[in-house]
């Protein structure tokens, strides 16, 4: 696969910063990426952002996500990992970067490649020791109840996260609909250590367990809620 590499560089765009649609290589290290809408895109490959790298989106309106086969799939977000109609493998590394935002990443399966969960490895996320200024989103096009909907397998440990970590589905329009409060959508984002405007959460994810339709960041608080 090809090797791309960006090293100290300085990157301002309208659009977006960086899109990375086919499986190359990618290595992002000692930048700064600011755009108007999207900082990162990648829709195949891999990517490994880290050596304080901060990536910005400075757009002001919601972060929207829809299918295309031929170009960026998202708006207003710092890293967008959107899988592509080819349904290659995306596997992203994020350490000791700053992701700011509306929406710092979003993970996303918009084409409803796969079916879960037997493909969700297809699509991981791995942030460490980074800052996300902004939304965490694993964005999927139907609830993983449906045999065609593909979660992202999405993990971050240590570093900070100032915004929401949420589960949502993909309207038609792009619009993004949280049903972190719904049933039959099983999340793939984990969290160890992470500083969440001054509280710890520590090997939980947006949802271990369902009571009565309710969801609950851990097996424990379940637990709790049903007795």
């Amino acid at each position: 696969a090809p090797t791309i590499i960006v090293d100290g560089a300085k990157i301002t765009a309208k659009d977006t910063g960086l899109y990375l649609a086919g499986p190359a290589n990618t290595t992002v290290t000692g930048s700064e990426i600011t755009s108007e809408s999207v900082g990162i895109e990648i829709r195949a490959g891999s990517l490994d952002v880290s050596d304080n790298t901060k990536v910005t989106s400075t757009g002001k309106g919601a972060t929207t996500v829809s299918t295309n086969d031929n170009g960026s799939t998202t708006t207003n977000a710092a890293i967008a990992v959107s899988q592509h109609t080819t349904d290659k493998p995306i596997n992203v590394t994020i350490d000791g970067a700053t992701l700011e935002g509306t929406t710092a990443l979003v993970a996303a399966n918009p084409e409803d490649n796969g079916s879960a969960p037997a493909n969700s490895a297809a699509i991981g996320v791995s942030v460490k020791d980074s800052a996300l200024k902004g939304n965490v989103v694993n964005a999927i096009s139907k609830p993983s109840g449906d045999s065609t909907a593909v979660n992202s397998g999405v993990s971050i440990s240590g570093g900070s996260v100032t915004g929401t970590v949420k589960d949502v589905t993909i309207g038609k329009d792009g619009a993004l609909t949280d049903v972190s409060n719904s049933t039959g959508v099983n999340s793939s984002i984990t969290l160890d250590k992470v500083n969440n405007n001054g509280t710890t959460l520590d090997n939980v994810s947006t949802c271990a367990a369902t009571v009565n339709g309710v969801r609950y960041d851990s097996l424990k608080k379940a637990i709790e809620a049903a007795n």
